[in-house]
């Protein structure tokens, strides 16, 4: 596979069989399909291959069999464990062509649609027939169906509404000899046999690929309301969720770090706190009438009376809760965008990165960070003291360009805030829940 004559040999039968398949082998589009959200490895596929239809993958699928090619399958490919990495010749097998709603049962509350469609048009052609997918994930706008089934991803709900696996009524999937096979049919009552539909779900594509797939609606949730929440210590995490399960009707509980925040924040995001603490939660939970308000406080006053949490500020609009979900939800998204940039920041090399206790290191502004050469950087990317004379040495000998500089980082970071600030206009006052009463106070 790795001689390019017997590449373009394998490449051309497969063209013979399916002249009408879009295969490409353009660097730029080997790079953009051949890897996920991970930077770790350099993506080196034999082709990408984009079908239109159920036969077209299997016939792709029966090709790579008779040449021992292996396949990867290829959706939105935001995960960071690297699953869809292809870097030692494969196949990438991406569905993103395949990305219709087929159809719509009002009967049975289905809606059958093929594996490349993204998450987000799956919950807005649910929200015309007035129903809800309800599971949910900050990658919504480019994660695919397909992914989410393979991986039995979680979301940020699956508090109240559990795994992918529970909201999926039947599948249509190609093996990996190339048979099509439609499994469970949406039934809700079968006890015909082996339930294969489970068994391909978070298979992550080694037993087959999922094309087609039939996603069980349910009616919309009440009113809801956000919550974020300040932990003193990680041991009060579980404490703080047993208090609120207790007292509310929880759609989401998610937890993050001060580091995670962080990288946020460096991002354009509010800060909502005036002290940094080591934990946050953010919660959601129904509302809609005084008493579960009421509830919501008697929650959070228990929890700060008793010292489990140290601070909390709550949504009073859809607006201030799409702020603090930002928080958390764009922590991914931040930090492999920060740590991109930094990789250019230090010395360079793909060695050195893998081994980085061997070498010092710079993090942002947060000094609790800064472990490996006790510097900071600021918000906009410059080194805010310089490096100890060891540290100096390390860079000198890892930079030949920084060779008289004792700069912990002698390039800048480029502006990467743009994609992450808020557009003009929605921008939040808190409403910081008060130390020991119910009362909310509005500061600027």
């Amino acid at each position: 596979m790795t001689d390019p004559h017997s590449s373009e040999l394998l490449l051309e039968r497969l063209r013979e069989r399916l002249p009408d398949l879009r295969l490409t082998t353009d660097p730029a589009d080997a790079e953009h399909y051949g890897r996920d959200w991970t930077r770790r490895w350099t993506p080196a596929p034999l082709a990408v291959a984009l079908p239109a239809s159920v036969d077209e993958v299997a016939a792709i699928v029966r090709w790579a069999v008779e040449e021992g090619v292996a396949v990867v399958p290829s959706g939105g490919r935001t995960g960071l464990s690297g699953g869809a990495v292809a870097a030692n010749g494969e196949l990438v097998l991406s569905l993103e062509r395949m990305n219709r709603v087929l159809d719509f049962d009002r009967v049975d509350r289905t809606l059958t649609v093929q594996a490349g469609i993204a998450l987000e048009a799956v919950h807005n052609a649910a929200r015309e027939h007035g129903l809800v997918y309800p599971v949910d994930f900050a990658a919504r706008g480019s994660c695919s169906i397909g992914g989410n089934i393979a991986t039995n991803a979680g979301g940020i709900r699956v508090i109240r509404y559990g795994n992918t696996r529970e909201w999926i009524a039947g599948l249509k999937v190609v093996t990996g000899t190339g048979d099509v096979l439609e499994l469970n049919r949406a039934l809700i009552k079968n006890s015909s046999g082996y339930d294969l539909r489970q068994l391909m779900i978070g298979s992550e594509g080694t037993l087959g690929i999922v094309v087609e797939a039939t996603l069980r609606l349910t009616d919309p949730p009440p009113p809801t309301n956000v919550m974020l929440l300040a932990l003193p210590s990680f041991e009060t995490l579980m404490q703080v969720f047993a208090a609120f399960r207790e007292r509310l009707t929880l759609e989401a509980f998610e937890f993050f770090t001060d580091r995670a925040l962080h990288h946020v924040l460096a991002h354009g995001a509010q800060k909502p706190f005036d002290d940094v603490y080591p934990y946050y939660v953010v919660t959601e939970f129904a509302v809609g009438d005084e008493a579960r308000e009421a509830a919501a406080m008697a929650a959070f006053e228990y929890c700060l009376e008793h010292g489990l949490v140290s601070d909390g500020v709550i949504s009073q609009s859809d607006a201030q809760a799409a702020q603090l979900w930002r928080l958390r939800e764009a922590s991914p998204r931040a930090w492999r965008s920060t740590s991109r940039t930094r990789t250019t920041c230090r010395c360079g090399s793909r060695r050195c990165r893998r081994s980085s206790r061997k070498h010092s290191r710079c993090w942002p502004a947060n000094t609790r960070s800064s472990r490996w050469c006790g510097s900071a950087i600021s918000a906009t990317g410059t080194c805010t003291s310089t490096c100890s004379s060891r540290t100096a040495r390390t860079m000198r000998n890892s930079w030949s360009s920084a060779s008289t500089s004792r700069d912990c980082c002698p390039k800048r970071w480029p502006d990467t805030a743009a994609a992450f600030r808020p557009s003009t206009g929605s921008g939040w006052s808190r409403n910081r829940i008060c130390w020991g009463r119910a009362r909310q106070r509005k500061s600027s």
